[in-house]
């Protein structure tokens, strides 16, 4: 596979690479990383202990342990896009239900396992297969590109969150 075209423009897979780093560093970041700065104003406000809290973390993983095999099925059933898509219509209705629905600690609790469903769905498996989809000569350094997204979250989302946070 060429990575340039005739006419010299960039080679579209590497457009795909820039979407899926976006996808991981979001996904981790809205999921992972920027929720730590949520912990403590939910213990004050709703009187929960730390042990009660940080279990909402451990569901958030949950997923993480059942699904990959199935997500990897359904992404080369059904394509990445769409379940990318529906991850990220997820992990976006988990977010909005954080900040509205969330009440009890029962309500806490389910609203980061879906969490941990949409992260998986918009990160790792079909970042991955996508990717690998469009590359033959280059694949590790495209998987390994799309990959850093997940890292560049903490230094990108977390501060991000953190300002808005403070400023808003």
């Amino acid at each position: 596979m060429k990575q340039l075209s005739s006419q010299g423009k960039v080679f579209y897979g590497w457009w795909i690479v820039g979407v899926c780093f976006l996808s991981n560093c979001f996904a981790l970041g809205m999921g992972l990383f920027a929720l730590t700065l949520f912990l403590r104003p939910w213990m004050e406000e709703f009187g929960w202990s730390n042990a009660s809290t940080s279990a909402g973390i451990t569901l958030y993983h949950i997923p993480m342990i059942f699904l990959p095999h199935y997500l990897g099925q359904w992404t080369q059933r059904y394509g990445a896009r769409k379940i990318m898509l529906s991850g990220a219509v997820l992990l976006g209705g988990c977010t909005l239900s954080l900040y509205l629905l969330t009440s009890s600690l029962w309500h806490f609790y389910l609203i980061r396992a879906l969490t941990g469903v949409g992260m998986l769905a918009t990160s790792w498996i079909p970042v991955n297969i996508m990717v690998g989809n469009w590359f033959i000569k280059k694949r590790g350094r495209a998987i390994g590109i799309a990959t850093a997204g997940i890292y560049a979250s903490g230094f990108i989302i977390a501060p991000l969150a953190n300002f808005l946070m403070v400023n808003f």
